[in-house]
């Protein structure tokens, strides 16, 4: 929801992609809009708040992965996690979701 609360004004549409793949046993899932990006201090993990810190702790502890942001013609988010060889086969067949 985050994306679409930002990114309303950025431009007349608002566009949300979502990727997701497998490779070498990670799992990663790409989050993409096309609004403004992310102000310099939640690119350097500096801001706090709630679900902020929802978002890193499930990625780090409930998941072992991590947690990527930057910007590219809008706010990118990615979610990388270790994953077993069965997960890893399903992922790899699941086409990019626009």
């Amino acid at each position: 929801t985050n994306a679409i609360k930002y990114a309303v004004g950025a431009s007349d549409a608002v566009r949300v992609t979502v990727r997701i793949g497998g490779d070498d046993g990670i799992v990663s899932i790409e989050f993409r809009d096309n609004g403004p990006g992310y102000p310099d201090d939640v690119l350097r993990m500096e801001r706090h708040n709630v679900g902020f810190d929802l978002v890193i702790n499930i990625v780090n502890i409930g998941l072992r992965g991590s947690l990527y942001l930057r910007n590219d013609g809008g706010a990118v988010a990615v979610v990388r996690f270790p994953a077993d060889a069965a997960l890893i086969s399903e992922v790899a067949e699941t086409a990019t979701i626009e």
